[in-house]
Protein backbone atom coordinates (compact mmCIF):
# COMPACT_ATOMS: atom_id res chain seq x y z
CA UNK A 1 0.00 0.00 0.00
CA UNK A 2 1.02 3.52 -0.70
CA UNK A 3 2.99 5.17 1.90
CA UNK A 4 0.73 8.07 3.42
CA UNK A 5 -2.58 7.15 1.48
CA UNK A 6 -3.25 4.23 3.16
CA UNK A 7 -6.72 5.81 4.56
CA UNK A 8 -8.28 6.24 1.27
CA UNK A 9 -8.72 2.63 -1.03
CA UNK A 10 -10.74 2.34 -4.09
CA UNK A 11 -12.18 -0.93 -4.72
CA UNK A 12 -12.52 -2.05 -7.95
CA UNK A 13 -15.90 -4.95 -8.25
CA UNK A 14 -15.16 -6.75 -11.12
CA UNK A 15 -13.28 -9.67 -12.04
CA UNK A 16 -12.84 -9.34 -15.82
CA UNK A 17 -12.29 -6.94 -19.32
CA UNK A 18 -14.34 -3.60 -16.87
CA UNK A 19 -12.74 -4.35 -13.85
CA UNK A 20 -9.00 -4.45 -15.45
CA UNK A 21 -9.78 -1.66 -17.51
CA UNK A 22 -11.08 0.54 -14.65
CA UNK A 23 -7.82 -0.40 -12.46
CA UNK A 24 -5.35 0.41 -15.28
CA UNK A 25 -7.22 3.71 -15.31
CA UNK A 26 -6.54 4.09 -11.77
CA UNK A 27 -3.08 2.90 -12.07
CA UNK A 28 -2.33 6.60 -14.14
CA UNK A 29 -2.55 7.78 -10.35
CA UNK A 30 0.59 6.63 -8.13
CA UNK A 31 -0.79 7.77 -5.15
CA UNK A 32 -4.16 5.94 -5.41
CA UNK A 33 -4.22 2.61 -3.44
CA UNK A 34 -6.16 -0.08 -5.26
CA UNK A 35 -7.83 -3.03 -4.04
CA UNK A 36 -9.46 -6.01 -6.08
CA UNK A 37 -12.76 -7.99 -5.14
CA UNK A 38 -13.80 -10.22 -7.63
CA UNK A 39 -14.79 -14.08 -8.14
CA UNK A 40 -11.86 -16.50 -7.42
CA UNK A 41 -9.68 -16.92 -10.35
CA UNK A 42 -10.40 -13.47 -12.32
CA UNK A 43 -7.89 -11.86 -14.17
CA UNK A 44 -8.23 -8.28 -12.16
CA UNK A 45 -7.19 -10.36 -8.91
CA UNK A 46 -4.25 -10.84 -10.71
CA UNK A 47 -3.19 -7.12 -11.78
CA UNK A 48 0.33 -5.82 -10.72
CA UNK A 49 -1.52 -2.65 -9.97
CA UNK A 50 -3.21 -4.31 -7.45
CA UNK A 51 -2.41 -3.53 -3.39
CA UNK A 52 -4.65 -6.01 -2.12
CA UNK A 53 -7.35 -8.36 -3.44
CA UNK A 54 -10.17 -10.37 -2.26
CA UNK A 55 -11.69 -13.16 -4.04
CA UNK A 56 -15.53 -15.05 -3.06
CA UNK A 57 -16.66 -18.08 -4.32
CA UNK A 58 -20.17 -17.20 -3.78
CA UNK A 59 -22.61 -14.30 -2.51
CA UNK A 60 -22.19 -15.28 0.95
CA UNK A 61 -18.17 -14.73 0.98
CA UNK A 62 -18.52 -11.77 -1.35
CA UNK A 63 -21.01 -9.56 1.58
CA UNK A 64 -18.06 -11.50 4.34
CA UNK A 65 -15.12 -9.50 2.39
CA UNK A 66 -17.36 -6.36 2.11
CA UNK A 67 -18.05 -6.06 6.10
CA UNK A 68 -14.14 -6.96 6.22
CA UNK A 69 -12.84 -4.52 3.90
CA UNK A 70 -15.60 -1.96 6.00
CA UNK A 71 -13.92 -2.87 9.09
CA UNK A 72 -10.92 -2.08 7.95
CA UNK A 73 -10.88 1.58 9.41
CA UNK A 74 -10.10 3.72 5.74
CA UNK A 75 -12.34 4.84 3.06
CA UNK A 76 -13.73 3.18 0.24
CA UNK A 77 -14.32 4.08 -2.40
CA UNK A 78 -16.07 1.47 -4.77
CA UNK A 79 -16.27 1.10 -8.54
CA UNK A 80 -18.97 -1.75 -8.68
CA UNK A 81 -18.86 -1.66 -12.88
CA UNK A 82 -21.83 -4.48 -12.58
CA UNK A 83 -25.28 -3.92 -11.97
CA UNK A 84 -25.48 -6.87 -9.43
CA UNK A 85 -22.51 -5.33 -7.46
CA UNK A 86 -24.28 -1.96 -7.27
CA UNK A 87 -27.59 -3.08 -6.02
CA UNK A 88 -25.77 -4.76 -3.10
CA UNK A 89 -24.11 -2.27 -2.12
CA UNK A 90 -26.98 0.33 -1.81
CA UNK A 91 -28.46 -3.11 0.31
CA UNK A 92 -25.84 -2.69 2.67
CA UNK A 93 -25.39 0.62 2.58
CA UNK A 94 -26.35 1.46 6.69
CA UNK A 95 -23.87 -1.78 7.02
CA UNK A 96 -20.84 -0.15 5.20
CA UNK A 97 -20.13 2.68 6.73
CA UNK A 98 -16.57 3.78 6.07
CA UNK A 99 -18.09 2.98 2.43
CA UNK A 100 -18.47 6.26 -0.61
CA UNK A 101 -22.30 4.91 -1.72
CA UNK A 102 -24.24 8.49 -2.55
CA UNK A 103 -26.80 6.20 -4.45
CA UNK A 104 -30.01 4.96 -2.64
CA UNK A 105 -32.58 4.44 -5.71
CA UNK A 106 -32.00 0.92 -6.88
CA UNK A 107 -34.66 1.84 -9.83
CA UNK A 108 -31.45 3.32 -11.30
CA UNK A 109 -30.55 -0.28 -12.80
CA UNK A 110 -33.87 -0.45 -14.84
CA UNK A 111 -33.59 0.28 -17.95
CA UNK A 112 -37.14 1.04 -18.37
CA UNK A 113 -36.53 3.45 -15.65
CA UNK A 114 -33.19 5.01 -17.12
CA UNK A 115 -35.31 5.60 -20.55
CA UNK A 116 -37.87 7.29 -19.08
CA UNK A 117 -35.46 9.38 -17.12
CA UNK A 118 -33.55 9.90 -20.20
CA UNK A 119 -36.92 11.30 -22.01
CA UNK A 120 -37.70 13.25 -19.00
CA UNK A 121 -34.78 15.40 -19.99
CA UNK A 122 -35.18 15.91 -23.54
CA UNK A 123 -33.30 13.28 -24.03
CA UNK A 124 -33.80 11.66 -27.99
CA UNK A 125 -34.11 8.23 -27.67
CA UNK A 126 -35.15 5.31 -30.56
CA UNK A 127 -38.95 4.77 -30.04
CA UNK A 128 -39.57 2.56 -27.98
CA UNK A 129 -42.24 0.17 -25.57
CA UNK A 130 -42.32 -0.97 -22.36
CA UNK A 131 -44.25 -4.51 -22.15
CA UNK A 132 -45.29 -5.91 -18.55
CA UNK A 133 -47.46 -8.29 -19.86
CA UNK A 134 -49.34 -9.55 -23.04
CA UNK A 135 -52.46 -6.75 -22.69
CA UNK A 136 -50.14 -4.09 -24.87
CA UNK A 137 -48.54 -6.15 -27.50
CA UNK A 138 -50.19 -5.15 -30.48
CA UNK A 139 -48.51 -1.77 -30.21
CA UNK A 140 -45.75 -3.36 -31.37
CA UNK A 141 -46.61 -2.45 -34.49
CA UNK A 142 -46.48 1.37 -33.76
CA UNK A 143 -42.44 0.36 -33.89
CA UNK A 144 -40.45 1.37 -36.86
CA UNK A 145 -38.80 -1.72 -38.57
CA UNK A 146 -36.28 -3.19 -37.90
CA UNK A 147 -36.47 -3.76 -34.19
CA UNK A 148 -35.11 -4.96 -31.20
CA UNK A 149 -36.32 -7.28 -28.51
CA UNK A 150 -34.66 -7.79 -25.18
CA UNK A 151 -36.20 -8.39 -21.47
CA UNK A 152 -35.84 -5.36 -19.21
CA UNK A 153 -33.94 -7.87 -16.56
CA UNK A 154 -33.26 -11.12 -16.12
CA UNK A 155 -35.90 -12.83 -12.98
CA UNK A 156 -34.43 -13.54 -9.42
CA UNK A 157 -35.48 -17.16 -10.42
CA UNK A 158 -33.31 -17.58 -13.36
CA UNK A 159 -31.51 -16.10 -16.32
CA UNK A 160 -32.77 -14.47 -18.90
CA UNK A 161 -34.66 -16.53 -22.23
CA UNK A 162 -32.60 -14.63 -24.32
CA UNK A 163 -29.77 -11.07 -24.14
CA UNK A 164 -31.28 -9.26 -27.15
CA UNK A 165 -32.67 -10.28 -30.72
CA UNK A 166 -33.60 -8.64 -33.72
CA UNK A 167 -36.72 -8.76 -36.08
CA UNK A 168 -37.29 -7.47 -39.45
CA UNK A 169 -41.31 -7.66 -39.14
CA UNK A 170 -43.53 -7.14 -36.53
CA UNK A 171 -45.10 -10.28 -35.87
CA UNK A 172 -41.67 -11.59 -35.24
CA UNK A 173 -41.33 -8.62 -32.70
CA UNK A 174 -44.81 -9.51 -31.04
CA UNK A 175 -43.97 -13.30 -30.72
CA UNK A 176 -40.39 -12.04 -29.06
CA UNK A 177 -41.95 -9.83 -26.72
CA UNK A 178 -44.39 -12.36 -25.78
CA UNK A 179 -41.62 -15.09 -25.14
CA UNK A 180 -40.25 -12.41 -22.40
CA UNK A 181 -43.54 -11.55 -20.79
CA UNK A 182 -44.69 -15.05 -20.38
CA UNK A 183 -41.54 -16.11 -18.60
CA UNK A 184 -42.10 -12.95 -16.09
CA UNK A 185 -39.71 -10.87 -17.70
CA UNK A 186 -40.75 -7.25 -18.94
CA UNK A 187 -39.47 -6.72 -22.72
CA UNK A 188 -38.52 -3.71 -23.97
CA UNK A 189 -39.00 -3.22 -27.82
CA UNK A 190 -37.26 -0.67 -29.32
CA UNK A 191 -36.30 1.08 -33.12
CA UNK A 192 -33.33 -0.55 -33.84
CA UNK A 193 -30.87 1.37 -35.28
CA UNK A 194 -29.18 -0.06 -38.04
CA UNK A 195 -24.99 -0.17 -37.48
CA UNK A 196 -21.74 -2.27 -36.80
CA UNK A 197 -19.99 -2.60 -33.41
CA UNK A 198 -18.06 0.19 -34.30
CA UNK A 199 -20.65 2.48 -35.11
CA UNK A 200 -22.13 2.67 -31.09
CA UNK A 201 -20.58 5.95 -29.11
CA UNK A 202 -20.71 6.05 -25.31
CA UNK A 203 -20.66 8.85 -23.53
CA UNK A 204 -19.82 9.22 -19.27
CA UNK A 205 -19.45 11.19 -16.47
CA UNK A 206 -20.05 11.84 -12.94
CA UNK A 207 -21.61 14.62 -11.14
CA UNK A 208 -21.84 15.75 -7.74
CA UNK A 209 -24.93 18.34 -6.86
CA UNK A 210 -25.85 18.98 -10.19
CA UNK A 211 -22.69 19.54 -11.25
CA UNK A 212 -20.41 17.72 -13.96
CA UNK A 213 -17.56 17.26 -12.32
CA UNK A 214 -15.41 14.94 -15.26
CA UNK A 215 -16.98 13.10 -18.27
CA UNK A 216 -15.17 10.68 -21.28
CA UNK A 217 -16.41 9.60 -24.17
CA UNK A 218 -15.81 6.60 -26.27
CA UNK A 219 -16.29 4.08 -29.03
CA UNK A 220 -16.74 0.26 -29.28
CA UNK A 221 -14.46 -1.12 -31.85
CA UNK A 222 -15.80 -4.71 -31.24
CA UNK A 223 -18.11 -6.45 -28.74
CA UNK A 224 -19.01 -9.92 -27.43
CA UNK A 225 -21.37 -11.10 -28.25
CA UNK A 226 -21.20 -9.22 -31.98
CA UNK A 227 -24.20 -6.43 -32.29
CA UNK A 228 -25.15 -6.57 -28.37
CA UNK A 229 -22.50 -7.55 -25.77
CA UNK A 230 -19.55 -6.11 -23.62
CA UNK A 231 -17.12 -4.07 -25.43
CA UNK A 232 -13.57 -6.60 -25.77
CA UNK A 233 -12.06 -3.62 -27.88
CA UNK A 234 -13.12 0.25 -26.98
CA UNK A 235 -11.49 3.60 -28.17
CA UNK A 236 -11.29 6.16 -26.16
CA UNK A 237 -12.41 9.57 -27.83
CA UNK A 238 -11.25 13.23 -27.35
CA UNK A 239 -13.15 15.15 -24.86
CA UNK A 240 -16.78 16.33 -25.84
CA UNK A 241 -17.32 19.96 -25.78
CA UNK A 242 -20.27 19.68 -23.68
CA UNK A 243 -20.42 23.76 -22.72
CA UNK A 244 -23.19 24.52 -24.98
Amino acid sequence: MNSGTDKVAALVMDEFINGVGIIRSLAEDPDINIFSLCTVGGAAAKSKYVDKSFEYANQEELVQHLEHINNLGIKIIPFPAKDSNYELLIKMKLDLSNFCIPWSDLKITDKVYQSTKAEQFGITLPKTLFLEDVTNVGQVENIPLPIMVKPAKAPKSGKSVFKALKATDHETAKQLALQAVNNEQNAIVSHYIPGQDDSLYTLGGYAHNGELIIHMSGRKIAQKPKLRGTASIPEVLPKLDLTH
